[in-house]
């Protein structure tokens, strides 16, 4: 449920997290004094406090990242997708200063920030694409919904069905069949078809985050989306004790859904792919 189009897919942090590629800091990259590379997600939450969800949780252990008195900015590779840099604080703007030179060195080609300051982005950056989406988080665990019966699905022997299904949403992401989703459940109608689905994916911390929630435009505002969303979250939290998820910020009717189950915006971004030539 994150924002895409097609310039960029590396701005959201709900598609399918498999382990990121390598990114490694030039040893020639110049940072003032006062701009301190951090390389653990440690490092990252010692600057930003524990209260920082986002930061205790979205990262991988190792990382590349900055912190500056204002801000701190990580590089974000999940998916597949190409390098993003993600700067959140008081003010980004100084940091995305000292960054911007050096971000095509870098591969990044999108720029996130909090949404209240999205002209950080415009102000420095071509912008080519993107959207504006949040990243939320709980530790509740829902109790459970009667009345819809659920299945397990399979994500390479359901791959084609759960496609099928998506095929009427662009901006769905449960990538199907590529082993990016894990413990799909789905709800089939009395006729046996496919109308709704979820899956729990891995940010590039390991945690749980769930992912390709849908349910066919026919069968909507009938609980199944809640019902499935309710389950994945409830597996996802028995098991590690948290769960996240990422929603276009135009999406009332998800965030309804999200809120009453318990789920809290952390960060509200706004996503940017840019022209860096």
């Amino acid at each position: 449920m994150v924002p895409h189009d097609s310039t960029i897919r590396d701005a959201g942090a709900d598609g399918p997290d498999r382990a990121p590629r390598p990114l490694t800091l030039p040893a020639s990259l110049p940072i003032p004094g006062d701009v301190v590379p951090v390389t653990t997600r440690a490092e990252l939450v010692a600057a930003t406090g524990a209260d920082d969800a986002f930061a205790r949780l979205d990262p991988p252990a190792a990382l590349v990242g900055w912190v500056s008195p204002g801000a701190v900015a990580v590089l974000r590779t999940s998916g597949g997708r190409p390098t993003s840099v993600f700067a959140w604080g008081e003010d980004v703007g100084p940091l995305l200063d000292v960054l911007a030179p050096h971000l095509s060195a870098l591969g990044v080609v999108g720029v996130s920030v909090p949404r209240a300051q999205e002209r950080r982005i415009t102000e420095r950056f071509t912008v080519v694409g993107g959207g504006d989406w949040d990243w939320m988080w709980t530790t509740r665990l829902p109790a459970p919904i009667a009345g819809i019966p659920l299945v397990d699905l399979d994500d390479t022997r359901d791959a084609d069905e759960i496609t099928a299904l998506a095929a009427e949403n662009p901006r769905f992401e449960g990538f199907p069949g590529t082993g990016a989703s894990e413990q799909w459940i789905g709800v089939r109608d009395d006729a046996g078809r496919l109308v709704a689905c979820g899956a729990i994916q891995r940010l590039p911390s390991g945690v749980a985050h769930l992912g390709g929630i849908l349910t066919a435009s026919g069968h909507r505002r009938q609980g199944l989306g809640t019902t499935v969303t309710a389950a994945l979250t409830a597996r996802a939290v028995a098991a590690d004790g948290v769960c996240t998820l990422g929603m276009y910020a135009d999406n009332d009717a998800a965030r309804s859904v999200y809120d009453a189950l318990g789920y809290v915006v952390d960060k509200a971004w706004a996503s940017r792919s840019v022209s860096l030539r």
